[in-house]
């Protein structure tokens, strides 16, 4: 019986899925390869191998980047930051993935960069502030039928300037901090106008926000 391939698949943890089936199918078979346990594990998911189902999930990732080569350069907490953006899209019955939805999958994907600007728990009250200012709003786009949602204008300039800052950095890989200094960096985006009202409110300059952000980026492992 197939199983319906997850809405933001991990490649990483289909390997996992292959090698943990191979370990039982060693017990029956102990000449049993790797290879035949991916193929089953991509049938299991309605795939013909696991070819194709790298590809599907590939596609996935290409689709929700729009199409951009800097996906591989990403780290895994930039990779659920997208993934987790996409979600809040759809369930804020968006037709884009706008730059308030990128910021709260980067709240979601990482919230001890949250923390570390604002202090102990503050990510929690910008998820809050952001959703209440989403309300305020009421606007939405027009939704299609495209499950991988698009990202609006707006998000692809931020996630350049990520890049763009990841280069200026000297930083191999791009993190959810590169993604703030994007939206700081975007300043017409809605998401921006939210962060730097918070900011001013706890009476934080844009340059300390940004210099607080380079030695995170700094300090942790990405």
């Amino acid at each position: 019986m197939s199983r319906d391939l997850p809405e933001f698949p991990n490649l990483d943890h289909l390997k996992k899925q292959a090698k943990v089936l191979l370990r039982e199918l060693k017990k029956q078979k102990p000449e049993a390869k790797l290879s035949e346990a991916q193929h089953a594990v991509a049938r299991a998911y309605g795939f013909d191998s696991w070819a194709k189902l790298k590809a599907r999930v590939e596609s996935v990732h290409h689709a929700a980047t729009g199409g951009g080569g800097q996906f591989v350069r990403y780290t895994h907490d930039a990779r659920l930051a997208i993934f987790f953006s996409r979600a809040w899209a759809r369930k804020l019955e968006s037709g884009v993935i706008d730059s308030e939805h990128l910021l709260l999958g980067l709240i979601d994907a990482n919230a001890k960069l949250i923390d570390h600007l604002l202090g102990n728990r503050a990510s929690l009250e910008l998820e809050f502030a952001v959703r209440r200012e989403i309300d305020k709003r009421k606007t939405t786009h027009e939704k299609t039928g495209d499950l991988q949602i698009p990202l609006s204008s707006d998000c692809k300039r931020i996630l350049q300037r990520a890049s763009g800052e990841a280069d200026r950095l000297h930083h191999e890989r791009i993190s959810t901090g590169h993604f703030l200094l994007g939206l700081l960096l975007e300043t017409n985006s809605f998401a921006t106008s939210i962060l730097m009202t918070i900011f001013a409110d706890k009476g934080m300059r844009p340059e300390k926000i940004q210099a607080s952000i380079v030695e995170f980026l700094n300090q942790a492992p990405i």
